[in-house]
């Protein structure tokens, strides 16, 4: 019983050392969590309300947009939608184009902060292009653009970092500079001016990074 007596006492400490150790080890995780204002980030999404149609395009084309929660392969979905249609009376020598553009304040600020950017998209497989803008292209338009390459009515993820971005072969040839990024603009194109018809693109979830 002596023995008993005498351990009894030390396996209490024992246990009640292991129980300190346990809610000093909790704490410790709880102090080294970076508060939630630490976590959160300013968002890049670009909503699709600040998307606007141009009012200038090839003549005889005819522009169409609106925006609204869609259910796109199961989810829901804030989605703009760009209609551009190219009637036999398009005649262009450097094709046919209709364009979708924003230079809402805070996309500029948040896109000459970026270094690309990145979007789903679902089409008809039809040429649109995305046109960066800058203060060095504003004169001849001889923007900055990317392809969209989409496939019929399938969803697909759009990556374009601003180091893949070419100029047209036409026009004044400028160094891109993110800084002096003016508007952006969604466009379709067609390069030739027998092309009619309606081309339809899909794109949520946009967002710089």
């Amino acid at each position: 019983m002596k023995s008993v007596k005498v351990f009894m006492p030390i396996a209490f400490t024992l246990i009640a050392a292991l129980m300190i150790i346990v809610v000093l080890a909790g704490c410790a995780t709880t102090d080294t969590t970076a508060p939630a204002s630490a976590k959160s980030n300013v968002s890049n999404i670009i909503p699709p309300s600040v998307w606007n149609p141009s009012d200038t395009a090839s003549p005889g084309t005819t522009t169409k947009s609106f925006s609204g929660i869609e259910v796109i392969a199961g989810q829901e979905k804030d989605v703009l939608t760009m209609e551009v249609t190219f009637t036999s009376e398009t005649q262009a020598g450097g094709g046919k184009w209709g364009a979708f553009f924003t230079d809402d304040k805070s996309v500029l600020s948040k896109a000459r902060k970026a270094s690309g950017a990145r979007f789903k998209a679902m089409g008809d497989g039809k040429r649109w292009i995305i046109l960066f803008h800058t203060k060095e292209t504003m004169i001849d338009w001889c923007s900055y653009l990317a392809d969209i390459k989409t496939v019929n009515n399938e969803v697909v993820d759009i990556n374009i970092p601003y180091k893949s971005l070419v100029q047209p072969t036409w026009g004044k040839k400028a160094q891109f500079v993110k800084n002096n990024i003016m508007n952006i603009s969604l466009q379709r194109q067609a390069d030739e001016a027998s092309e009619t018809g309606t081309s339809t693109l899909k794109i949520f979830d946009f967002e710089v990074y």
